[in-house]
């Protein structure tokens, strides 16, 4: 019974000290995967080019920063040429708001005439809104210093990549090192191959994406598009938020209710598609987690660092079953969060 309370102690405090210091270990665990990424990259510059180790991580950090600028700017692009549509947009937010309002009135048979002759300016309200989330934004310190301190966290883990392995051969000296090599190696193998899988993802459903809306006459169709699939990478929710945008736009920029409807049929077979075929024929069994452990992963972590933890939930939870797969008291977990065998039978 000693025992057992120890270790429910234990497990109480590594949470509480994990949730204190999130601040500091979110930013290195998405610095850590982001490293492994472009690894593959480092080493080719290493054994091609005879790049030294400093070097050849320096190179990788300023090809992640630029992919990084590359995609604030395409952000702010598309933001600025939002705000400078925003009259028009505004004004088409307050007709649908009316218009809405009325038929609410007619559903349920309620009188507005009160009501709607306080004369509500939606267009200030709404502009309102976005400079106060433009404050916000602008505002926000701590992502600025996260965002500074990335590139210095996957240049180091770069650099001492073989210091940390052996650091983990001097913590876990009673382990052979052969099985450390094999419990790294699947780690390793394990966020590179989801990284890689998601990313192709990302891409083809981008691309069907920017298709459909393109073919509806979305304004903005590839921003839209691809910035529906990035959000693939939350598992479940990602591609809801995604889809919001679009319609909102189809809703504000269009004249008739055919065209958000239209969006939200071309998310719905998009998702449809890669739910069923694109998701299981690229990544395969690169992460075997069942259905059930993926949205308790996704809560757990997501309560315990926010988004940032949402996003890290399904690797995370992938390299726990390889660690809990290679220690026997705790296979059964590892059991637990895998795909169950001979599913349906009792």
């Amino acid at each position: 019974m000693t025992k057992i309370l120890n270790r429910i102690l234990l497990v109480i405090a590594i949470v509480f000290i994990l949730w204190l210091l999130k601040s500091f270990i979110v930013p290195l665990l998405f610095s850590g995967i982001l490293a492994v990424l472009i690894h593959p990259v480092i080493r080719f510059l290493e054994r091609k080019f005879k790049f030294s180790r400093s070097l050849s991580a320096l190179c990788g950090v300023i090809f992640i920063c630029f992919l990084l600028v590359v995609l604030v700017s395409i952000i702010g692009r598309q933001i600025s040429v939002f705000v400078s549509d925003f009259d028009q947009y505004s004004g088409n937010i307050a007709t649908l708001f009316e218009r809405l309002k009325l038929y609410t009135a007619d559903i349920f048979n309620i009188d507005l005439t009160a009501y709607l002759a306080q004369n509500v300016n939606i267009e200030q309200i709404l502009k309102q809104n976005i400079q106060n989330i433009t404050a916000f934004v602008g505002g926000s310190v701590d992502y600025l210093s996260t965002a500074i301190m990335l590139p210095f966290y996957i240049f180091f883990i770069l650099y001492y990549r073989s210091f940390f392995i052996e650091f983990i051969y001097r913590l876990f000296i009673n382990v052979e090192k052969e099985k450390l090599d094999v419990i790294i190696q699947r780690i390793y193998d394990v966020i590179h191959n989801y990284i890689k899988g998601v990313l192709e993802v990302m891409i083809i459903v981008g691309i069907l994406n920017t298709i459909g809306l393109w073919l509806l006459g979305i304004k903005s169709a590839i921003f839209f598009g691809f910035f529906a699939a990035v959000l693939l990478i939350i598992p479940y929710i990602g591609v809801f938020i995604g889809s919001v945008l679009p319609i909102v736009m189809a809703l504000v920029s269009k004249d008739s209710l055919w065209y958000p409807f239209g969006v939200l049929m071309i998310f719905t077979v998009v998702q449809f598609l890669e739910g069923n075929f694109i998701t299981p024929k690229i990544t395969g069994s690169r992460v075997s987690i069942n259905a059930f452990i993926g949205i308790l992963s996704l809560v757990l972590f997501g309560t315990l660092w926010g988004m940032g933890g949402v996003i890290l939930a399904y690797p995370l939870t992938a390299i726990l079953k390889v660690i809990f797969d290679n220690i026997d008291e705790l296979k059964p977990f590892g059991y637990l969060i895998g795909e169950p065998e001979g599913e349906g039978k009792k």
